[in-house]
Parts: C-alpha cells; sequence; structure tokens
C-alpha cells in the first residue's frame, strides 16, 4: 500500500497558517509575535502588560507543533504525525486533500483516534490516573 508522504510543517493553502496573513503582519510589527522556528513554533505575547510572558504557539495548522500544542507528548506527536505524514493512498482521504472524494478524516479526529483507548484507571490513587495519561501520550502541562 502506497503512502502519500508529506513531511513538512509549513503552511500552504492546504496547510494553513494558525494566524491570518493580515494579523502576522501587524502581530510581528508591533512584536508580540515571532517568526516560526525550525520546529514551526512561534513566541507569541500574552498580552498583560504587567511583565513580559510569551507563550508558543504553532504557525501551522496541521502540524507536529499543534499536536503538541494541544497536548499530546513529543513522542506521542511524533508518532501520530508520522502516521498522518505516511497516508495511505486507499481509503478515506485527509481534511487537507481538496481532492477527496466522499469520506476525509479530520486531522483532531485522526489525534484522537490515535490514543491507547484500552488504558483504564478506577479510583483515587493519583499516581494511576498520572502513569495511565501518561502511557496515553498526555504531555505534563495538560495532566497537571
Amino acid at each position: 500500500m502506497a503512502a502519500k508522504v508529506r513531511q513538512t510543517h509549513t503552511p500552504s493553502p492546504t496547510n494553513p497558517k494558525v494566524i491570518a496573513p493580515l494579523g502576522d503582519i501587524h502581530l510581528q510589527s508591533c512584536s508580540p509575535l515571532t517568526p516560526p522556528d525550525d520546529a514551526g513554533r512561534r513566541r507569541m505575547h500574552k498580552h498583560d502588560e504587567c511583565d513580559n510572558i510569551f507563550t508558543k504557539i504553532p504557525d501551522s495548522l496541521f502540524s507536529k507543533a499543534t499536536l503538541e500544542f494541544i497536548g499530546f507528548s513529543e513522542t506521542k506527536a511524533n508518532t501520530i504525525w508520522n502516521m498522518w505524514n505516511n497516508w495511505p493512498t486507499d481509503g478515506p482521504g485527509q481534511e487537507i486533500d481538496n481532492t477527496a472524494d466522499g469520506l476525509y478524516v479530520q486531522f483532531l479526529d485522526f489525534a484522537c483516534g490515535a490514543l491507547n483507548w484500552d488504558l483504564d484507571v478506577s479510583g483515587d490513587d493519583d499516581s494511576q490516573w498520572w502513569s495511565c495519561l501518561q502511557a496515553a501520550g498526555v504531555n505534563e502541562d495538560l495532566r497537571t
């Protein structure tokens, strides 16, 4: 089975930027937004007048940086991103495929479907919950 190979986080017509082009220009001109780094992330000021606090946001909507931003661990994000980039040519398309006839899979649905839903914990032991979330690929920021 052949796979489509998409090894880029670069914005394009089928992989839109998180921030619209005019907003990007404006925000970079007044300094609360940096250009994207090599990993496809940008620093964005949180607009707190009292201090200079930035957060990192993904530059492209469909990217490994987006997977990490929404709460996947780096390892899980790599796994999901590799599966997304090596999509089979038969079966449903991806939401970024303009040519996909009929069924297609949305990026967020695909990412959530990659979680290990067989893991389960019941009870009040926080360490068991922590281990379950870690094994499922949820990053530390989302777990806490």
